[in-house]
């Protein structure tokens, strides 16, 4: 029969030996999930560098005036300039200016 001190050093050393054994599982395992870590994090690294730089492209796209901004922009100058006096037919300009006399006698004679 083994007596219980030869037992327990048989116990502590398969325990021992169940630790050493399953050690460098447990690191192989810490390692793979520490790499997958770190890939996961350079792709989100990755993913916000993408998203930064459209930000700033689309900042930049809005600050510029668009082409109806930039045509509204004319109009309103060309609306604030004061307007040719006068009337326009094609090229034309006609402006009036003085007065009209008009001294006039109509009669109508008839046999009655």
């Amino acid at each position: 029969m083994i007596s219980s001190r030869t037992w327990h050093n048989s116990a502590c050393l398969l325990a021992l030996s169940t630790a050493a054994a399953l050690l460098p599982v447990a690191a192989a395992a810490q390692s793979t999930d520490q790499a997958a870590m770190e890939a996961r994090i350079q792709r989100l690294e990755a993913a916000v560098a993408t998203l930064t730089q459209q930000l700033e492209a689309e900042r930049i796209r809005m600050a510029q005036p668009t082409q109806v901004e930039t045509r509204v922009q004319a109009l309103e100058t060309r609306a604030a300039a004061p307007a040719p006096e006068g009337f326009r037919v094609g090229n034309t300009n006609f402006r009036l200016s003085g007065f009209l006399k008009a001294d006039e006698i109509f009669s109508e004679f008839t046999d009655g």
